[in-house]
């Protein structure tokens, strides 16, 4: 009983409650990246509308699933020390997905439908990556290099915690999902109400834009 107070009580930096997560995979049906960039804007921009929705966004994971991803980040500045791990937690999301899980921006902006392939590569890092890689200074407009690619930062969110609710803050760097997309994304639709009333008028405007789709 007192480990299951301890994760009432433990903050894990979003709101979880009355969202609905549903997932879906572009691959299996020959999508290209702009035909599915267009996809997934079009299925946003259908599930915002649905009534009781108050928003919804992609992901290319769900927190405390085990899903989010890492890759080795060079900031700005920053001087490893030798041997030192430079393997961070990345994650790939859609616009308004720090508003759609209410985990607040502390700085800077977060990613919108104008982070699209045309514009500068841009990225949004949390509390603790500012803290281990640039402490006291502004983390708005340093560069960091992941997967081969300089980005900008544009935003700071507050720590969440994405792996386990009972763990230390860790690094974390979001890159915006129509710069960087990805085939397999999840839903994350914020609803009033109970978010499983919703399942199925999800899945039913999923399959209207492709019947083939699972």
């Amino acid at each position: 009983a007192r480990s299951f107070q301890n994760e009432q009580r433990a903050d894990p930096g979003f709101d979880p409650d009355h969202v609905l997560v549903a997932s879906y995979d572009l691959s299996p049906v020959g999508y290209s990246r702009l035909q599915g960039i267009t996809f997934d804007k079009q299925l946003l921009a259908k599930l915002q509308v649905l009534p009781g929705v108050q928003s919804a966004t992609l992901a290319d994971f769900s927190p405390l699933s085990f899903t989010i991803h890492t890759g080795d980040v060079q900031p700005e500045g920053y001087i490893p020390r030798p041997h030192e791990s430079m393997e961070t937690d990345s994650a790939v999301v859609g616009p308004d997905y720090f508003e759609t899980l209410r985990t607040p921006l502390v700085s800077g902006r977060g990613f919108t439908a104008q982070d699209n392939e045309k514009s500068q590569p841009v990225a949004i890092v949390n509390q603790e990556f500012c803290k281990r890689y640039w402490p006291a200074q502004d983390a708005i407009g340093k560069r960091v290099t992941l997967y081969g690619r300089s980005l900008t930062v544009v935003g700071v969110a507050r720590n969440a915690k994405y792996r386990l609710l009972h763990y230390p803050p860790a690094p974390a760097i979001f890159l915006p999902l129509y710069q960087d997309y990805r085939n397999q994304v999840t839903i994350h639709l914020r609803v009033a109400g109970d978010p499983q009333a919703f399942a199925s008028v999800v899945g039913k405007t999923v399959n209207e834009m492709n019947p083939a789709l699972p």
